[in-house]
C-alpha cells in the first residue's frame, strides 16, 4: 500500500458518515472529523505502513487566529513562519510526500476557512501534491502580517520595568518583535537586534551585550530567561522610587 496516496474509498466514505453522525451531534467542527478520520485509517494499516506517515498531532496545527500557541497538549502554531518551519523541518527528516499527506489536516480557523473556502478544487489538489517549499510560500504570503503592519508594530513595540512589574511576559513580546522582524524580511540577526531595541534601556543593561552576529537565537532566549529574577527586583525597585509619597 502506498502510504502516501489519496484517501481510500473506504476512508472517504467513512468520512461522509463522521460528518453524518457529528451533524446530530455537538460537535460539529470538520477539523476535528477530518482529524479523527485520518487517525482511523492511519490505525487499520499495517505497522510498518502507518509508521511512515505523520499525523496532525505529529506536525501541530496552524491558526493564525488562535490567542495562544499551546493548550491541553496540543501543538498550536499562530505565526506562519514558525508552522512553515516546522513543514520544512519534518521534511527534512522525513519526505516531502510525507508532508503533503497531512499539511493541509493541520489547518484550523482563519487557515482552515482559506483551504476550504477561498481555494478552488483545482487550487487545493495542486497543493496537495506540490513541494514543501512551493506550500509555505503560499502559506507565508496569504497569512503573513502585512509590511505596513509590521513596520508600525516594530516602531511602536516597547517593553519597560512597568510591564515587568505589570507581569507582562518578555519572552511573549520578544518573540512577537521578532515575527513582525521577519515579516519584513530581516536577518536572524537583525530580528534579535530589533527585539534588544525594543526593550527598555534599564533592562539592556541587565543584559551582557547586544545580540551579534554569532548570538543564537536559543542563547539570547536563555540569557533572558537567566535574569528574570534580576528583572524582578529591579522592576520593585523602580516602583518604590517612583512610588508617590504621602504627606
Amino acid at each position: 500500500m502506498d502510504p502516501f496516496a489519496p484517501l481510500t474509498i473506504r476512508a472517504r466514505a467513512k468520512l461522509v458518515a463522521a460528518g453524518t453522525q457529528h451533524h446530530h451531534t455537538q460537535d460539529s467542527n470538520p477539523e476535528s472529523i477530518q482529524a479523527a478520520t485520518l487517525e482511523d485509517e492511519t490505525k487499520e494499516l499495517p505497522a510498518s505502513v502507518a509508521a511512515a506517515w505523520l499525523r496532525p498531532a505529529d506536525v501541530g496545527y496552524f491558526d493564525p487566529s488562535a490567542e495562544k500557541s499551546s493548550g491541553a497538549g496540543v501543538l498550536v502554531f499562530t505565526d506562519v513562519f514558525h508552522f512553515c518551519d516546522q513543514l520544512t523541518n519534518l521534511a527534512s527528516i522525513h519526505s516531502d510526500n510525507a508532508v503533503q499527506r497531512v499539511w493541509w489536516r493541520c489547518l484550523r480557523g482563519k487557515a482552515h476557512v482559506w483551504y476550504n473556502d477561498e481555494l478552488s478544487a483545482d487550487d487545493r489538489k495542486l497543493l496537495q501534491t506540490d513541494t514543501v517549499a512551493s506550500v509555505c510560500d503560499k502559506l507565508r504570503s496569504r497569512f503573513r502580517v502585512s509590511y505596513f503592519h509590521a513596520l508600525r508594530r516594530l516602531k511602536q513595540a516597547r517593553f519597560t520595568l512597568e510591564d515587568v512589574a505589570a507581569g507582562k511576559n518578555i519572552t511573549v513580546f520578544l518573540q512577537s518583535v521578532m515575527r513582525c522582524a521577519r515579516a519584513l524580511d530581516m536577518s536572524r540577526h537583525l530580528q534579535l537586534i530589533a527585539a534588544f531595541e525594543a526593550l527598555d534601556r534599564k533592562i539592556q543593561l541587565l543584559l551582557k551585550e547586544p545580540p551579534s552576529e554569532t548570538t543564537e537565537v536559543d542563547a539570547f532566549f536563555a540569557q533572558i530567561s537567566r535574569r528574570q529574577g534580576d528583572l524582578r527586583q529591579l522592576a520593585k525597585k523602580h516602583q518604590r522610587r517612583w512610588r508617590p509619597h504621602k504627606y
